[in-house]
């Protein structure tokens, strides 16, 4: 699954969880009833997926990654209509041997609280991932490194803060595919506990967008993360839909 891409730099996105109900603004079609893109942009995207976690250690279901994707960054993703990894966190990747992966990271990514992100993060997600071993997790995925619910301390080294090294148990041609997954999500190891699962209104990431709101089975709020490292979101002003069902996620987007 891929990010969306809604706004540019002076733009603020939501993304609200909540009921749908009818918009005056809008036609029947869910269109704008002005041919002029109008400055304050509702994207209203329907599902009946709920969220079952916001910690990469509790999900593994499209609900949760819906969300997750937008806050989170992986070492690797999957371009949309492509089919092989490529950089995000990581500038580049490689074996050095069938079971021996290597990463190098960007410099300078920040999470959205401020802090630095680092190879010691990759591993502590990682591991946390698998200690926790959540029944909705998906420390399955990462059995190429460890035993869920056991961590390998030799799975992982990071001699510096850059450089993270997976010494694979077995060659494993699909790790990179791993490594663009949300079991690789990359959360802040001076926040998010080791052995049990962070709040999920206390989401902290380095992707997109930052959580504003979350309240459970009503409403997540989302908004452009000014310190993302990468380039801002595309925009999409004047886009609107509406898709009536049991929840919906609304993106609201105006001009600051």
């Amino acid at each position: 699954m891929k990010r969306f891409h809604v706004l540019a730099g002076g733009m603020a996105l939501a993304l609200v969880l909540a009921a749908c109900t009818s918009d005056s603004s809008s036609s029947s079609s869910g269109a704008p009833t002005s041919g002029a893109p109008p400055s304050d942009v509702t994207i209203i995207h329907g599902t009946t997926d709920s969220i079952v976690s916001l910690d990469p250690a509790g999900q593994y279901d499209l609900g949760s990654a819906q969300i997750s994707y937008q806050v989170y960054d992986t070492l690797l993703e999957i371009p949309p209509q492509g089919n092989t990894p490529v950089p995000a966190l990581a500038t580049e990747c490689s074996y050095s041997d069938p079971t021996t992966y290597t990463c190098t990271l960007r410099q300078g990514v920040t999470f959205s609280d401020g802090s630095d992100l680092t190879s010691a993060d990759v591993a502590y997600s990682l591991q946390r991932n698998i200690e926790i071993n959540d029944p909705n997790g998906a420390c399955s995925l990462l059995v190429a490194i460890a035993d869920c619910g056991t961590w390998n301390p030799k799975a992982v080294e990071t001699p510096d803060d850059s450089t993270i090294t997976f010494n694979l148990r077995n060659p494993d041609a699909t790790w990179p595919f791993i490594l663009a997954t949300s079991a690789a999500f990359v959360v802040p190891s001076d926040v998010y506990p080791e052995t049990s699962l962070q709040p999920d209104d206390q989401t902290i990431g380095s992707g997109h967008y930052t959580l504003a709101q979350f309240r459970a089975g009503e409403q997540v709020v989302l908004e452009t993360n000014p310190s993302y490292w990468g380039d801002p979101p595309r925009e999409h002003a004047g886009d609107r839909a509406v898709l009536r069902q049991v929840l919906c996620v609304e993106a609201r987007a105006g001009t600051e």
